[in-house]
């Protein structure tokens, strides 16, 4: 369901129960739609302020202390500090709703996170795992500026490669990451049949429509998942059921699941004009 179906949903309950508020719980019980739904949507009190109701501030309290349980408990099982692919692949959830909630970026969230295991956990060994990391940012950012005060704003990186010769449409050679499968994908929607609503940062990476009926003009929402290899899909645990295309460079997902459908785009282009 798109965010637009359930803050509808949202007004439309608390409008039969005349009520100025509804819990998570009560619209569970009434409708049937999962927590992946909401959490996809921003999360529970997002919606409600969309409606135009008034959150609970004793459930913002307790789905912020929620969101961390679980992030705590995946630093006790995987003994470190995870970065936002590390949490989302031991969850195999997405993490967006921690971004949204917490600032837009990962370091945000873990910046709140130390917060919160002060107050809970205070002689745990995170809280100085992520002032380490921090300082260590910091140092880089130090190094960085002193070398732009020397007049070495740039260095050559050793470590770049490039993909076959490809010469298409601006792009000089084959994609050798997801940033080239973009890039590509940009190109080429329109021949697709797709039209793009949005780009994320979060899971889906894209938001569009697909026209399935050229007469009637009639289109479809579409999930897109942009990846190198399809199989990027699987090993960076996304849910199946939040997704209905991977547009990739290379398809090497022999298993993926059939309700999932998989645009190779080195094997599209070579039917179209350069």
């Amino acid at each position: 369901m798109s965010k637009d179906e359930l803050v509808f949903k949202i007004q439309q309950i608390a409008g039969e129960h005349d009520s100025k508020s509804i819990s998570k719980r009560k619209f569970y019980q009434l409708t049937r739609i999962s927590e992946h739904h909401i959490l996809r949507a921003g999360g529970w009190n997002e919606l409600i302020l969309a409606a135009g109701l008034k959150p609970n501030s004793s459930n913002t309290k307790k789905n912020e202390d929620e969101l961390f349980t679980t992030l705590f408990n995946v630093c006790v099982e995987l003994d470190i500090i995870p970065n936002k692919i590390e949490f989302e692949r031991q969850l195999k959830k997405d993490a967006t709703v921690y971004v949204r909630k917490f600032g837009g970026k990962w370091q945000h969230v873990l910046i709140a996170f130390r917060v919160w295991l002060n107050k809970t956990h205070p002689h745990s060994k995170f809280i100085n795992m992520i002032a380490e990391k921090y300082q260590k940012n910091s140092q880089n950012l130090i190094t960085h500026k002193k070398n732009v005060a020397a007049g070495k704003t740039w260095g050559k990186k050793k470590d770049v490669v490039y993909g076959s010769p490809l010469d298409f449409r601006g792009l000089r050679h084959e994609p050798t990451n997801e940033q080239g499968v973009v890039f590509l994908f940009g190109k080429i929607h329109e021949e697709l049949g797709i039209i793009v609503e949005s780009v994320n940062t979060g899971f889906p990476d894209c938001t569009g429509k697909r026209l399935i009926d050229k007469n009637k003009n009639h289109w479809e929402p579409v999930a897109i998942e942009f990846e190198y290899k399809s199989k990027n899909f699987f090993d960076h645990g996304h849910n199946v059921n939040g997704c209905d295309v991977i547009v990739c460079w290379i398809h090497d997902w022999h298993t993926c699941p059939s309700s999932l459908e998989v645009i190779e785009l080195k094997e599209i282009i070579k039917s179209l004009k350069t």
